[in-house]
């Protein structure tokens, strides 16, 4: 799987487009394919029990995989989401400035005083004017929490994923805040299964990346069975995925 998935990701970053939609999803894409391994090396070679960890990667694995498909979900809102995720991090940017700002720690006064601050807080604040309508919540005094609006179960729900995302996200945010039954009884998915279903996740983000790049066989150079393989990732992961079907021409109008 790893070999498959390497070979895409270096077809997408030779032919695949070069936008801002390109550059929001590239993140998110590298994000769930490097903790995919991360996951890998961790089944491979840990002496400890790791289930709860593998469960804690396998979480941020599911949250960015819901960005970047809610991100190509809808063809004439995808540039409007890519810029809100990229411009985000002028909020991020804020809140470390405001924690330096509230707080008298020696850490939080060497932020303060740090050269680099006199130089980066008129961008900052040439950004934030930029972008202030977007993020504010709807009282209109404070940044919202993500870069989206409402929660990651929202992103699910446009997505047609809510059973889905109910189901696993519960289960895997017990190894997230170490909850009770977590750490008594272990995470719902363990051991290799870890691995399996990291797969799943990222073969589906891969498979709609492709699509939305209009990418096909012959421009990856993959063969027949790698070509089904991409194809046989069913989109929901609590159904079982349908044998691959013979290839016919894709329609690439991004819909998840």
């Amino acid at each position: 799987m790893s070999g498959l998935a390497a070979k895409i990701t270096d077809a997408l970053n030779k032919h695949g487009k070069k936008d801002v939609i390109a550059q929001a999803i590239t993140l998110l894409q590298n994000r769930i394919l490097q903790s995919t391994t991360t996951l890998w090396l961790l089944c491979c070679e840990a002496r400890h029990p790791w289930d709860a960890d593998g469960a804690l990667i396998l979480r941020a694995i599911y949250d960015a995989s819901l960005q970047l498909l809610y991100i190509l979900n809808k063809p004439e809102l995808r540039e409007q989401r890519a810029s809100q995720y990229l411009d985000f991090v002028w909020i991020e940017k804020d809140w470390v400035r405001k924690w330096g700002d509230k707080y008298s720690s020696p850490l939080a006064k060497k932020f303060r005083k740090s050269p680099m601050r006199i130089v980066g807080e008129p961008v900052l604040d040439k950004n934030l004017r930029r972008i202030r309508s977007q993020y504010l919540t709807s009282a209109g005094k404070e940044w919202r929490q993500t870069w989206y609006k409402g929660s990651l179960r929202n992103l699910a729900e446009e997505l047609g994923l809510q059973e889905e995302y109910d189901l696993l996200q519960k289960q895997l945010s017990g190894a997230v805040h170490s909850s009770p039954h977590t750490l008594h009884h272990g995470p719902v998915i363990k051991g290799t299964h870890h691995i399996t279903w990291a797969w799943q996740i990222t073969f589906r983000v891969i498979d709609c990346v492709v699509r939305w790049n209009e990418l096909e066989r012959d421009d990856m150079g993959l063969t027949e069975d790698e070509w089904r393989t991409l194809q046989s990732f069913d989109q929901n992961l609590i159904i079982q995925s349908p044998a691959p079907k013979k290839h016919k021409k894709r329609k690439s109008d991004g819909h998840f």
